[in-house]
């Protein structure tokens, strides 16, 4: 599980802003998964023509705001 020290670290190379594959690449996610959080309004993002684009910040407060927790769906109280 990434700790919220490593978010930064992760990032690093990259520029302020970032399509949603860079994201789902950096952080082993599906391209999907990252589309899902946007459409949901957990992970602002900015429309570019046809294309999402997400601010470096806004990814790293959402990855620190949820490492440690565990996944939708996982485990779970079974409702």
């Amino acid at each position: 599980m990434l700790k919220p020290a490593e978010v930064d670290y992760l990032f690093e190379k990259f520029g302020e802003v970032l399509t949603p594959t860079e994201v789902a690449t950096t952080i082993r996610a599906s391209d999907s998964f990252i589309h899902n959080i946007i459409n949901d309004g957990k992970l602002p993002c900015y429309r570019v023509g046809a294309h999402f684009r997400v601010l470096k910040p806004d990814v790293v407060s959402y990855l620190k705001a949820s490492a440690g927790q565990p996944p939708e769906g996982a485990g779970g109280s079974g409702n």
